[in-house]
């Protein structure tokens, strides 16, 4: 079951409601994240969305899928169109 890419779908377009540009960025992010050292060979989405979970500890510190993509849209400097239209949503 792909649980990560579909709670990190549900987070990005969902309630956060990113372009699906804007999405791809995030993820692509998150691939250079746990892949950039090509420690994977032709990983799955699934296994890069896992990966960067257990990367930031996100089970022990509470974090979730919302998080992840606000950290990573920060990191990006590609926040600004999703200040006001951002719903609070749980996952």
């Amino acid at each position: 079951m792909n649980t990560h890419t579909i709670l990190f779908n549900v987070a990005s377009t969902t309630c956060i409601k990113l372009s699906s540009a804007h999405r791809e960025a995030v993820y692509d992010y998150f691939y250079q994240v746990v892949n950039g050292d090509n420690l994977y060979t032709n990983p799955s989405r699934e296994q890069i969305l896992e990966a960067y979970y257990e990367l930031k500890m996100s089970a022990p510190l509470g974090l979730n899928w919302i998080d992840h993509v606000s950290s990573a849209l920060e990191e990006l400097h590609l926040c600004r169109p999703y200040l006001t239209s951002q719903s609070r949503c749980s996952l």
